[in-house]
């Protein structure tokens, strides 16, 4: 079993505190995935793992402030045609409920909303945020780390054609560029599906193991704290 997702753009247009992928912190420069990118990575990616790909998400950031959001959709399921597919999308941006909802029913893509907002569009104070703390000098021991993560499922990351076994490795180039730190993510923190011999079993094996960036996690201090707006302060992450 595995689940990837890829992110279309990194921004947010909501800005939690303590987000797993840095949005409040990526910089006015956005990113946005290009099309052509985002085909040739699922092409390969439906080569290596044809129907053992138990879901694929496209998310963000939010989604929906790509403007060629539909687009994706319809490229993931001509690319992706046996693999259930879902849209997350954080809900907020109502007056493109109807393009969304169009473009998810044609492809027969799953809508998957969230609940950080209520419908007065006031934080909602109900909903939690696990906030897992970064060690900035790498000292915990990966394999520890590994086993008290709370990605039981392998929902991994998928950018630029690597498999990365969470967001984090995957969205530290944010958090470095906006606070001067150096996380270093190498080779061996992803799995590149366009090397020779690209196949499922490695890739399994790659996420349930600890990778060197693992060093820097702090699972074993991860808490449960209510949702709150990011004022990107450091310690929001540490």
């Amino acid at each position: 079993m595995i689940i990837l997702e890829t992110s279309i753009v990194d921004h947010c247009n909501i800005n939690c505190a303590h987000c797993t992928r840095f949005a409040p912190l990526v910089k006015k420069t956005y990113k946005f995935l290009e099309l052509a990118e985002f085909e040739r990575d699922l092409l390969q990616l439906n080569k290596v793992l044809s129907d053992k790909l138990s879901l694929y998400r496209i998310m963000g950031g939010e989604p929906t402030l790509h403007n060629e959001f539909e687009s994706f959709i319809y490229i993931a399921r001509k690319c992706l045609p046996k693999t259930k597919i879902a849209f997350e999308t954080n809900g907020t941006m109502n007056h493109l409920a109807d393009r969304l909802k169009a473009a998810c029913e044609q492809n027969n893509v799953s809508l998957i909303g969230n609940d950080y907002y209520l419908d007065t569009g006031a934080k909602n104070t109900d909903k939690q945020f696990f906030y897992n703390k970064l060690d900035l000098e790498g000292k915990q021991n990966p394999i520890e780390q590994n086993n008290l993560c709370n990605n039981p499922l392998l929902r991994s990351s998928f950018q630029n054609g690597k498999i990365y076994p969470c967001s984090r490795p995957a969205c530290i180039s944010h958090f470095n560029n906006y606070f001067g730190t150096n996380l270093k993510v190498t080779d061996k923190d992803f799995y590149d599906i366009f090397k020779a011999g690209a196949n499922y079993e490695d890739i399994i094996r790659f996420v349930r193991l600890p990778i060197p960036f693992c060093r820097y996690c702090k699972n074993h201090e991860q808490t449960l704290v209510p949702h709150s707006f990011s004022k990107c302060d450091i310690k929001e992450w540490i």
